[in-house]
Parts: structure tokens; sequence; C-alpha cells
């Protein structure tokens, strides 16, 4: 019952938030995303994280934007740890590159069982730096993850996630309150190694631009999740 009440509350976020059908005058690209995320014990229940990501846009022909993003934790129990950290990230433009610092704090909770199927949840809230402003934009970021193995004692699953991100104020660097964007990914996961998954597959991105043509993405997505 837990899990199926933490369905509904996600899906009935994601709703909300999400936008129409996108307009014909939209901006689509066609993009790629590489990302490795390693997690792990350091001592007793201090954790570890860091993730690495390399975005390609235009088509995937070019690197757009790269991420590095250290972070600590605590484990508070099996289900659930509360983690902070930095991220360090690069938007790759056709003209000079803009840097963007972000402090970032989350709690990750796996919040049971729907079925055969895993449930989980990521709320992240980030305080982000950008080199083209003064002012710190808030963002609040909510991930709903559906993780269900294909046959039952199986290795790989089918792997849904959706994650809403919402501005909290307005930015002299181009933010504004309300909702900023939705990724909604849908793919397999299995392991490849010990104690490594990959999980591969489309996302769709929809942003919200604040002006007369909104952007869509359809990303080809592999994500490498590393455990130590």
């Amino acid at each position: 019952m837990q899990g199926i009440a933490v369905l509904a509350a996600i899906l009935a976020g994601a709703a909300l938030f999400s936008p129409g059908a996108a307009r014909a005058d939209d901006i689509h690209d066609g993009q790629g995303w590489l990302n490795v995320t390693a997690t792990g014990a350091l001592k007793g229940r201090l954790m570890g994280w860091g993730e690495v990501q390399g975005r390609f846009g235009n088509d995937a022909s070019r690197l757009s934007q790269s991420i590095l993003r250290p972070g600590l934790g605590y484990q508070v129990n099996k289900d659930l740890t509360i983690w902070a950290g930095y991220g360090r990230i690069t938007n790759h433009n056709v003209g000079p590159d803009v840097g963007e610092d972000r402090l970032w704090q989350q709690v990750s909770w796996t919040a049971g069982k729907l079925g055969r199927a895993t449930v989980s949840t990521r709320t992240r809230l980030e305080q982000r730096f950008v080199e083209t402003g003064s002012d710190t934009g808030w963002r609040l970021r909510h991930l709903f993850k559906y993780d269900l193995p294909l046959r039952p004692g199986g290795t790989t699953n089918f792997v849904i996630t959706s994650e809403t991100f919402v501005a909290l104020d307005d930015t002299d660097w181009g933010a504004r309150a309300g909702f900023d964007q939705i990724r909604n990914f849908v793919g397999l996961g299995f392991p490849v190694a010990a104690k490594t998954r990959l999980e591969a597959g489309y996302m769709n991105q929809y942003i919200n631009r604040r002006g007369p043509d909104d952007q869509m993405n359809h990303i080809a997505s592999l994500n490498l999740f590393v455990r130590y």
C-alpha cells in the first residue's frame, strides 16, 4: 500500500507540472547524454558520491554541457540517505563557455515495493551561481523511479523515471520562478560487471524557455551506476 500511495502522489505531481503537447514551432534537438555515478560507504554511515556527465547537443554533434558533481551522505537507514555536495557545470556554447557553481542537498528514499517493482524517490534542492550574473538561483527537483524486473529473479529491469524541476526565484542571469523543466526516461537496466549497472534508454526533456519557443530534447541516455 505504501508503494501505491507514493506512485499515485508522484504521478499526480508530474501531471500537474507537465506541459501540454509540444507546439510545432518549439525547438527540437537530438542529444546524447553519458553519465557515470559512483556511490558507496566511506566509513560507518558516511557515504561518498561522485558523478561525471557529458551531454552532446546539436543532433549529438558536439559537447554542449559537462558536469562534475561530488558529494557526501549520511545513511539514516537502509532506505534513506541524506546528501550534500557541490557541482561544477560548464555550458559549451558556440561562443565563450559559461560556467556554473552549484551547491546541492538531497534526500534519497527507497519507498517500497509496488508488486514486483521497486519504487524510489530523490528530492534535491540546488543553489545555483552562474558566471553571467550575481544572483543565487534556488531550484527544487523531484525524481520518481519505477524499477521492474522483466521476470521474477531476473537481472534485467524495465526502468521509468520522471523528474520535475521548479525554480524558486527570479535571477539576473535568466531563471524565472515557476515550472522549469521535466525529464521523462524509459529504458532497461542490467548489470555489466560486479556492483556495476547500466541503464540505457530514451529521455524526453521539455524545457520552459519563458519565451515564444520552448525546447524539447530527444535524448539517447546511457547511465552507469557503480557501487563500491
